[in-house]
């Protein structure tokens, strides 16, 4: 299957950000001005896995509509989700990176179960300050969900990090986001994924604003497709020799003298990457076996079946140092997404051979 096949879902999110560069046109500069100029000066300091927090994207819609950024939210009803709808799209703006999962791996990811001892801090290795993820196949209510922008949030209040979701529910003739935190610390993703449900159960709708019909039906899809919105982050942040482009490896672009200082330019032209195309190719492959598989086992033993995928966490560095073991969770946690393996298949001739380079 061709890459061509997969690409090409890069006008919805450029639509989106021209829509609020228009609205608000100078809110672009005076994030750049707060990250480059004013960060760990007159305004706190915050991670380089973060672009720039929530906070500066008020400052920058509160300084558009010439209202103290105190008084945001009162001066009118939209404007604090506004501001989380723009801290996005300011991120996503410097790199412009849509992510299309091939499908069949797409659809295995997404139905990973969340288990296991899987720390958050997996989530801070994000290719990009935010990615945009195609999200076929998802829907609310028969409407479809167009995908997702994904960045990492610095809360400057509490010092915590969050993963935040913004969920493209709109259609052509409005834009409808509907946000979703993800509380990172030290606990386990699964963990972190249910305080995002009770986040999702507690809000009052689209944007945290809107009551709509059928309330409880839309939160339900919203959680569901925020578990698989996270496994396709994990791959991401997992499976990065797996992700391919014409321009050549992901990653944010690095800051450029300027006579007026250092800047960090927006990316000119979407960048659209392909994700998971060998595994998917050689997935279809093994798939393929399933339904001819019974004849290649004895006849009194289990028929053959495909192990589901999971998440599988390995350590790495040295064991042990000055003669002293090093504890497990002192050495560097390195995710992989285990793919569905084939089980009971004897007849091994029949299975195709895929070599995968190694740099």
């Amino acid at each position: 299957m061709s890459e061509t096949n997969h690409l090409g879902h890069a006008k919805r999110p450029n639509e989106l950000l021209a829509a609020y560069t228009q609205r608000f046109p100078n809110a672009h500069r005076d994030i750049d001005e707060m990250r480059m100029e004013m960060r760990g000066v007159s305004a706190p300091d915050w991670p380089d896995w973060c672009y720039a927090p929530i906070t500066c994207s008020q400052a920058a819609i509160a300084n558009h509509l010439g209202v103290c950024v105190t008084h945001l939210g009162a001066s009118s009803p939209f404007a604090v989700m506004d501001a989380t709808a723009f801290a996005a799209l300011a991120a996503w703006r410097k790199t412009r990176g849509v992510y299309t999962f091939d499908p069949t791996v797409y659809q295995e990811v997404c139905e990973t179960p969340l288990d296991g001892q899987l720390p958050c801090d997996l989530l801070l290795r994000m290719p990009e300050w935010c990615v945009y993820l195609p999200t076929p196949n998802m829907s609310i209510l028969g409407g479809s969900i167009h995908g997702c922008f994904v960045h990492l949030e610095h809360d400057v209040n509490n010092q915590r990090a969050e993963l935040r979701l913004l969920f493209d529910v709109g259609c052509d003739d409005y834009q409808l986001f509907y946000p979703v935190p993800i509380h990172l610390g030290n606990w386990t993703l699964a963990e972190a994924h249910d305080r995002a449900n009770m986040v999702i159960a507690a809000s009052q709708g689209p944007l945290g604003m809107l009551r709509m019909p059928d309330e409880p039906a839309i939160k339900q899809a919203i959680a569901t497709a925020t578990k698989a919105v996270v496994n396709l982050v994990l791959f991401l942040c997992s499976q990065a020799s797996d992700i391919s482009g014409r321009q050549g490896r992901p990653g944010n672009p690095t800051p450029t003298k300027t006579r007026k200082g250092f800047k960090v330019f927006a990316a000119q032209q979407t960048r659209e990457w392909l994700v998971g195309a060998r595994m998917g190719s050689a997935l279809r492959k093994a798939q393929s076996l399933r339904d001819g598989a019974a004849e290649l086992t004895e006849r009194n033993g289990p028929r053959p079946h495909i192990r589901r995928a999971h998440w599988h966490t390995y350590r790495t560095g040295p064991r042990i140092c000055g003669g002293q073991r090093i504890p497990s969770t002192e050495r560097q946690a390195q995710l992989r997404w285990l793919h569905p393996t084939l089980v009971r298949v004897c007849d091994e001739d029949r299975l195709t051979t895929v070599v995968y380079p190694i740099t």
